[in-house]
């Protein structure tokens, strides 16, 4: 399965850009399938993983490629979170944004890639995957007309923000 992810990421990310099929979502049903499918894994490794859906509102997303994204900032916490640790994710809206955020008490990112972290092929310290998480990430959030960015601090974690918004410009609200 990792193997066949990893070939997938290798050619979405080759392919440039995919067009994504939005649809109406319910985003505290999301939450609750993203944690599902880390929840395993990060009882394997003994971290506390807690999912706080705080938005229950609906938004139009590619959902698919939308969980891509945000299990490859969860494995990077998980990878970054020792034994004992605990990584949260909870979603929020304002302002017509829907927000995820991602949050690890792991070492955080060193200085020196830190400026990187979105290049594709960059990595530092896993033992596995191929680097290609979060430029994948990056162009699956920037292809829903949303940003991406974090916060972190050597030896405390660190904080991704994920801001899309609720309905993309390309479509209209219909009453």
């Amino acid at each position: 399965d990792r193997m066949n992810r990893m070939m997938q990421e290798l050619l979405d990310f080759s392919r440039g850009e995919v067009k994504l099929n939005h649809s109406e979502c319910n985003i505290e049903e999301f939450t609750s399938s993203v944690a599902r499918s880390v929840d395993l894994d990060m009882q394997r490794k003994e971290i506390k993983f807690v999912a706080e859906p705080a938005f229950k509102g609906t938004a139009w997303v590619d959902r698919d490629r939308l969980q891509r994204a945000i299990v490859n900032i969860l494995s990077n916490s998980e990878d970054a979170t020792p034994k004992g640790g605990e990584v949260h994710l909870t979603t929020s809206s304002d302002d017509g944004l829907l927000i995820f955020s991602i949050r690890d008490s792991g070492n955080g990112i060193p200085e020196e890639v830190r400026h990187r972290v979105f290049e594709p092929f960059v990595t530092y310290g896993k033992s596995r995957g191929t680097g290609l998480g979060l430029a994948i990430t990056k162009r699956i959030v920037e292809q829903h007309f949303g940003e991406i960015h974090f916060e972190t601090e050597q030896g405390k974690g660190t904080t991704f923000l994920i801001k899309i918004p609720l309905r993309p410009p390309s479509l209209k609200w219909v009453a």
